[in-house]
């Protein structure tokens, strides 16, 4: 697997609930609300390739935007030079759930990184974008208004 979008994982009322949540709310697996739960369950089922050993790692997050990284840690400049990182080399596969609705910020498009073209990920709100942690993606900036993400990694 490479990379997976599995739409309606989550109900609008469970992604304002995370949403509100204290931003940067992190924490295991095993004491993850249940909503997030509902969605791990859901990419375990959805995703028969995803082999995990147990360990993972959740927290919501405020972005402004990403510069293009992988879910490894390590981050590249804009000519995909490294940048320094590699603080999650324990990580196999990285989601995203993005929890307020895309009409309410501006910009922050999820694209994954590709060499001759970066279309954004369609759909992202209330779905999850499940990848090897090894891909290369960015959020571009956000110009107005609040982008939430729910983040996921798994080992």
């Amino acid at each position: 697997m490479t990379r997976k979008l599995i739409k309606n994982v989550l109900t609008e009322e469970d992604a304002r609930k995370l949403a509100s949540s204290k931003p940067g709310a992190t924490g295991p697996f095993s004491d993850c609300p249940t909503a997030v739960g509902r969605i791990i369950q859901k990419a375990l089922e959805e995703v028969s390739d995803l082999e995990t050993d147990g360990k993972a790692y959740w927290r919501t997050e405020v972005t402004s935007g990403h510069k293009v990284h992988n879910d490894l840690g390590f981050k590249f400049n804009d000519d995909l030079s490294p940048n320094g990182g590699g603080h999650m080399k324990w990580c196999k596969y990285g989601a995203s759930c993005l929890l307020v609705p895309p009409d309410s910020f501006k910009g922050g498009e999820f694209t994954y990184y590709e060499p001759e073209e970066n279309p954004p990920v369609e759909d992202h709100y209330l779905g999850l974008v499940i990848h090897d942690s090894k891909q290369l993606h960015k959020v571009n900036p956000v110009s107005q208004g609040t982008r939430i993400v729910l983040l996921m990694f798994f080992s």
